[in-house]
């Protein structure tokens, strides 16, 4: 883990440069795809699933709850591989360089992917345009929570320990602009407060430091913390999303507290390289809305606070653009001008 005690006005705005990096993926994109073959998925073969996180968190859970009527629907066996790492550039590294043949498939985590190939300094090898929309099955709104023995009973007081102590306080957070960054940092800007960023490679990483003691608060998303607060290890001060979720109806939003900032959550949906063929998508696509609408699937999300949200692939793709310009506002506000891709 890496603590950053010190964000910059400028490493904040830094996040809404051009897509310059997006010239890295000349190579990528210039290959030509292996399309499926008809009667796509062949008997047999195996579809690998990327979850870009480590084992543990609500993203691998979720993709593993879904797999087995995935598996059930399509008539072949589902591998799920977690490439946890950099906000999920290394998994999703992976997946761009993979055949589109509909083989190999990934989990992707909006807006934390966007924070990827939007920033410079990460130089990735992929844009948008590196990724062909599948679906979306699940959105998970934001969520910061302390340890049940915590002083800090809701958002003001943690905000206000923070004001009063600059850098003291460390929070945990999913990787650098990932949702769960933005989140504190929009709640710095929004109270005068200031923590010490601590970096982990997923929620679950940073609900086991949460815990352990290692840091005060964790930020992230609500289904990280749902069960322990259920349970009574951690309390949850807030909910970033529009309305409180049903999971946990206690928990205020941001805005309901006196803050008003943007809501944040993750969304998870499927994937796959550029150019794999369209009966890849309708085939796979179906195969989620199947999943989702599976009894037991509904089930096994609610117990563990994960909120099934299903989108077929056009409405996927429109959305996916809209949480890009969504986070391009974000910058815009603070007076940079980001350049049109």
């Amino acid at each position: 883990m890496r603590e950053n005690a010190r964000w910059s006005r400028r490493t904040f705005l830094v996040h809404a440069v051009t897509v310059a990096a997006a010239t890295a993926t000349a190579p990528l994109l210039s290959r030509t795809a292996h399309a499926a073959s008809a009667g796509y998925p062949i008997k047999g073969k195996t579809i690998s699933l990327i979850v870009p996180w480590p084992p543990g968190g609500p993203a691998d859970a979720s993709a593993r709850i879904l797999s087995p009527v995935l598996e059930e629907t399509l008539g072949l066996h589902i591998e799920i591989i977690n490439r946890g790492g950099a906000g999920t550039q290394l998994g999703m590294n992976e997946l761009v360089r993979s055949r589109a043949d509909g083989y190999t498939l990934g989990q992707v985590s909006l807006p934390t992917l966007p924070a990827v190939y939007f920033n410079p300094e990460r130089q990735a090898v992929f844009a948008r345009k590196s990724f062909q929309p599948i679906s979306m099955y699940l959105n998970d709104p934001g969520a910061l929570a302390v340890r049940s023995d915590s002083p800090y009973n809701d958002l003001k007081s943690l905000l206000d320990a923070a004001k009063a102590n600059p850098g003291k306080l460390k929070v945990g957070a999913t990787g650098v602009l990932t949702m769960a960054h933005l989140l504190v940092l929009l709640l710095q800007k929004a109270s005068g407060a200031k923590f010490s960023v601590v970096q982990f490679d997923g929620g679950g990483p940073g609900l086991i430091a949460l815990l352990g003691g290692h840091i005060d608060c964790l930020s992230g998303v609500l289904s990280d913390v749902v069960v322990r607060h259920k349970g009574g290890q951690v309390r949850a001060l807030v909910v970033a999303g529009k309305e409180p979720s049903p999971f946990l109806p206690d928990v205020k939003t941001a805005e309901a507290q006196g803050y008003n900032i943007y809501p944040l959550g993750s969304s998870r949906g499927w994937a796959g390289p550029a150019g794999t063929p369209k009966e890849v998508v309708e085939k796979f696509d179906a195969a989620v809305k199947r999943a989702v609408e599976d009894s037991g699937v509904k089930q096994k999300m609610e117990a563990a606070g994960l909120a099934l949200y299903y989108m077929p692939t056009e409405a996927y793709a429109a959305n996916w653009a809209e949480v890009d310009g969504i986070v391009r506002q974000l910058f815009e506000e603070e007076g940079i001008k980001v350049p049109t891709p």
